[in-house]
């Protein structure tokens, strides 16, 4: 028996178990805001969500592309700086949870996203 914990410690010795990575190493790589990164002073815009497909920013109706298209500069400068903007995103009284999701999760790939409720003066039908 002790020959047999003397043959287990010696092949210890020889082959040490690899080292266990530091907890800095475990932690996710998030991208930063670009507030956090120094290129934006907070919230870029507000959204309402009024449809699946559709959003009111300055009170005017948009989908995604039209979004991308009008901070087309912000979100160049947010790549090359590699940090991401950050909106507020509303929903309208009269819009269903299955609308209100698919509409954020299209905006959420493009931004980090501050939930906000909901927008009192979006009129209701």
């Amino acid at each position: 028996m002790a020959d047999e914990l003397q043959r287990l410690r010696n092949l210890l010795a020889q082959h040490p178990p690899p080292e266990r990575p530091s907890l800095a190493d475990l932690k996710p790589k998030q991208t930063p805001t670009c507030r956090e990164a120094g290129v934006a002073e907070g919230i870029l815009f507000t959204a309402t969500v009024i449809s699946g497909d559709t959003y009111l920013v300055e009170k005017r109706p948009v989908n995604i592309g039209d979004i991308t298209r009008v901070f087309g500069k912000q979100l160049a400068v947010a790549s090359e700086k590699h940090c991401k903007q950050s909106v507020r995103v509303l929903y309208a009284g009269t819009i269903s949870t299955a609308a209100y999701d698919h509409a954020l999760r299209q905006i959420e790939e493009i931004f980090y996203v501050s939930r906000g409720g909901k927008d009192t003066s979006v009129a209701t039908n």
